[in-house]
């Protein structure tokens, strides 16, 4: 069984939990590049605004509670700094639960990017999966051509590490990076 979630990173440790002899593979995204597609996706019309603002459950989480993100703060912060306060308080949620857990295996998405095939093996090794030859020419396949679509698989992701500073403002970016220093996960990144 496979689960993936791109929104639902804060309940890894539930997952862990109701799953026991699941593995967890959790992907961290650069937080710049994660919040640069959010804001793409809205200027572009592939979302909404509404709904793909900050996730307000999250306010109940002590990780949020820690940095003293409630309504009144949110209300004084840009789009960009309420979307980068998602993603650590949701990212930190995930990795504060899944600590210790053998089942865990916390990744960058640049290394994944950066080094598909070395990094896909360690995923099969972790995850107690054989490789086959046809899974080595899916990812040579997928990893070096551009498919179409906002959700495709087919994408060469070394040329989108850095694709966020054509899309943020130098503003976003400094606040951005502010928020990262001052949250646990953000040094992951």
């Amino acid at each position: 069984v496979v689960i993936k979630s791109v929104s639902a990173a804060h309940h890894a440790g539930l997952l862990a939990h109701a799953i026991p002899h699941a593995r967890i593979v959790l992907i961290l995204r650069n937080p710049l590049a994660q919040v640069a597609s959010r804001i793409n996706g809205i200027k572009t019309g592939q979302f909404e605004m509404k709904g793909i603002d900050f996730d307000r459950r999250l306010l109940a989480l002590p990780q949020a509670k820690a940095y003293n993100i409630d309504e009144q703060a949110l209300s004084a912060m840009s789009l960009a700094e309420r979307l980068a306060w998602e993603w650590a308080i949701s990212n930190e949620r995930a990795i504060d639960e899944l600590a210790g857990n053998p089942r865990s295996f916390v990744l960058r998405y640049v290394d994944l990017a950066n080094d598909p095939l070395s990094v896909s093996r360690k995923l099969f090794d972790f995850a107690g999966l054989p490789w086959a030859h046809e899974t080595e020419a899916f990812i040579a396949k997928s990893t070096t051509r551009e498919g179409r679509g906002y959700y495709t698989v087919l994408k060469d992701g070394r040329g989108n590490n850095e694709s966020w500073r054509t899309i943020l403002s130098e503003q976003e970016i400094t606040a951005i990076a502010n928020i990262m220093r001052a949250s646990k996960c953000g040094s992951v990144t």
